[in-house]
C-alpha cells in the first residue's frame, strides 16, 4: 500500500513540474479542463421546454 502511495505521489509530481515548466514556457500549453462549464452557461441556458411534463413535478 505504501508504494502504491508513494507511485501515486512519483506521478503526481511529475505531471506538476511538467505543467509548471509548460506555463513558463508556453502558458497556451497547459490543457484546461473542458468538462467545466463557461461562467455564462449552465441551467441558465438550458431548455428546459424539451422535459416532459410527467417528470415535473406539480404542486
Amino acid at each position: 500500500m505504501l508504494h502504491d502511495y508513494e507511485a501515486k505521489r512519483q506521478s503526481m509530481e511529475q505531471s506538476y513540474m511538467a505543467a509548471k515548466i509548460a506555463a513558463e514556457m508556453d502558458p497556451s500549453e497547459i490543457p484546461l479542463p473542458e468538462s467545466e462549464p463557461l461562467f455564462n452557461e449552465g441551467f441558465r441556458g438550458y431548455d428546459f421546454q424539451n422535459i416532459p411534463t410527467s417528470s415535473v413535478t406539480k404542486m
